[in-house]
């Protein structure tokens, strides 16, 4: 063996000694963790100060460790438990995200999440015959219409056009795109609150849709 192959293998040894030392120092160290403060668990944490009704995304979480001793109630584990949901209030870099400050998309958090950037909601009021039916649901696309007359007396004459084409559906009534389709209502005979299924409710009124600032200031005079 040459003195470059002793030095190499010397080298090697050292440093698997030296990655040995680390390992077992980092274990004594989790050891005596373990013991002051119990085990651990792997919980989401803020990565950064998020703002009320903030969209939460990856960008504004991380996973870290922390005893099982300190964790509060409604701790998250995973990302994909809150990425999308919404801050109920301000959370502080640092804390814990708990299911106790987030919220889902829907009426509690309004509209402003659902629309994009560049758009506007528009309610437009619908009847059996305008809503069809009142089958229209949120996320459904659909063309809008309107008839014009013209002239008066007997040459008055009606004329139907295309307003608008592909337009979005944000919500029906109260019955807002990603939400759980469902409402609180008092019942009628005790007085309690119970929860009304939205999913086949005809009861709206209204339906909101997304159109650009363009055509809701051009397509909608009520």
């Amino acid at each position: 063996m040459n003195a470059n192959s002793r030095t190499f293998w010397i080298s090697m040894g050292c440093a698997i000694f030296a990655m040995f030392l680390i390992y077992s120092y980092s274990q004594e160290q989790k050891s005596k963790y373990d013991k002051r403060y119990g085990t651990t668990k792997t919980v989401l944490i803020s990565s950064k100060d998020i703002l009320e009704m903030s969209t939460i995304d990856e960008s504004m979480v991380t996973q870290e460790e922390r005893p099982v001793d300190f964790l509060q109630p409604g701790y998250v584990e995973n990302p994909d438990d809150a990425v999308g949901l919404v801050a109920a209030t301000p959370i502080k870099k640092g804390e814990q995200i708990l299911l106790t400050k987030l919220l889902s998309p829907g009426p509690n958090t309004g509209l402003s999440l659902q629309v994009a950037p560049d758009k506007r909601a528009v309610a437009i009021p619908v009847d059996e015959v305008r809503g069809i039916g009142k089958l229209i649901r949120p996320g459904d696309r659909v063309d809008i219409i309107t008839s014009v007359n013209y002239g008066d007396g007997r040459n008055e004459r009606r004329e139907v056009k295309t307003l608008l084409q592909d337009i979005l559906v944000l919500a029906t009534g109260l019955n807002v795109t990603n939400n759980i389709p469902r409402t609180i209502m008092l019942d009628a005979f005790n007085g309690k609150p119970g929860y009304k299924n939205l999913n086949g409710d005809t009861g709206y009124a209204t339906v909101t849709v997304e159109v650009s600032p363009t055509e809701a200031q051009t397509s909608f005079t009520f």
